[in-house]
């Protein structure tokens, strides 16, 4: 298994210039010499995941977006629970309270918003809190990614890889819109709900995740 941080993600700094995702993970399966490789993203990695399949489909032996976004997707709302905790996070981001602002985080991507604390482990809550705060000590860093053109979302019908898509019952309602498109328009997509879960299936239920992963991929042993 192969695991990096993205520019201005976890220990990874970047400089103040235009750069892409894709051709980031290009060079490093490049300098791995890695020609094929299964593809897994969650969240954001799933997006870049998924136009990282869309620009170089022959290094792709199988994508599997988690909870993805996916760019150039439009036309849905939040609902109005989570509108308003979208709110408070830009109010509490434009006021510079990233302390605060890692912790609000967490919870509207952990707990969803069905759920109070107790019904979650709370060194997972915790864990996420750090990699947020992580993820903050690079706010100022600046770098402007180049974004794929046209967006993935008009133009899943040209993936040809296998695809699972993985998804959650308490995710955020737009990703879960996001994945039900992923799986309708990419040609013979496969679509898996792991429950009692949010954003991040595989560190709440990493058992679960893991056997349902290994399982897509042995069809291609």
């Amino acid at each position: 298994m192969i695991r990096y941080d993205t520019r201005g993600f976890g220990k990874t700094t970047t400089q103040d210039v235009e750069y892409s995702n894709r051709r980031d993970l290009l060079a490093l399966l490049d300098h791995l010499d890695v020609d094929q490789a299964y593809v897994v993203g969650c969240s954001r990695g799933g997006q870049i995941a998924i136009d990282f399949t869309l620009e170089l489909p022959e290094r792709v032996a199988a994508l599997i977006p988690v909870c993805a976004g996916l760019s150039g997707f439009e036309g849905e709302e939040l609902l109005p629970e989570e509108q308003a905790r979208v709110e408070e996070m830009q109010r509490v981001e434009e006021l510079g309270d990233y302390e605060t602002l890692a912790q609000l985080e967490a919870e509207y991507w952990v707990l969803g918003v069905s759920r109070t604390h107790d019904q979650v482990d709370p060194q997972i809550l915790r864990r996420v809190t750090e990699m947020n705060r992580m993820g903050f000590t690079h706010i100022n860093e600046g770098g402007k990614p180049i974004v794929l053109a046209p967006p993935a979302a008009e133009r899943l019908d040209s993936i040809r890889v296998p695809t699972l898509v993985i998804i959650t019952d308490l995710d955020e309602s737009i990703v879960r819109t996001m994945a039900d498109v992923m799986a309708d328009h990419i040609l013979g997509a496969q679509k898996l709900v792991i429950t009692d879960s949010a954003h991040v299936p595989n560190i709440e239920h990493p058992d679960v995740f893991n056997r349902v992963l290994l399982a897509f991929l042995q069809l291609f042993q």
